[in-house]
């Protein structure tokens, strides 16, 4: 399955998929288009996750969102697509200078991955809040 035919549904109710490209994958078209997405099943740290979630804006708009990254990899964020105008498109491909601050919320960040952790606060329970919350909001009009 490619990355643009995941159900925004899916991504409301917080599934993480396993991204396994095929060898000869061409990653320059844009990432919607990229085939691998699997189920995701005993995930390892080597492994390329897509996790759900959500992006809130500063003026309150509500996108279900999809962050693609290294599943052991302590740097957080990676790639990401955003569900606009009833299809997922790559985030970063049409520059938009214009376009307000905003906040993701990641579904269920896997306990191996080391980008979600500190010392200081629980990351993990903190974005499952914050998608919680949010993705309450678009349950049904995404």
């Amino acid at each position: 399955m490619k990355i643009g035919d995941i159900a925004v549904a899916d991504v409301l109710r917080g599934k993480t998929w396993r991204f396994v490209p095929a060898p000869d994958e061409a990653f320059d078209r844009p990432m919607e288009e990229w085939y691998g997405v699997e189920d995701a099943h005993g995930l390892e740290p080597t492994d390329s996750v897509l996790y759900s979630g959500v992006s809130v804006s500063d003026t309150g708009e509500i996108r279900p969102i999809l962050l693609l990254k290294v599943l052991g990899d302590v740097e957080y964020g990676g790639d990401y697509c955003e569900f606009v105008s009833g299809r997922w498109r790559q985030v970063g491909l049409v520059p938009q200078p214009n376009a307000p601050p905003s906040q993701e919320y990641i579904a269920n960040p896997s306990v191996l991955d080391p980008s979600f952790d500190a010392p200081d606060q629980d990351y993990r329970k903190a974005h499952q809040e914050g998608f919680d919350t949010h993705a309450h909001g678009l349950r049904g009009d995404a």
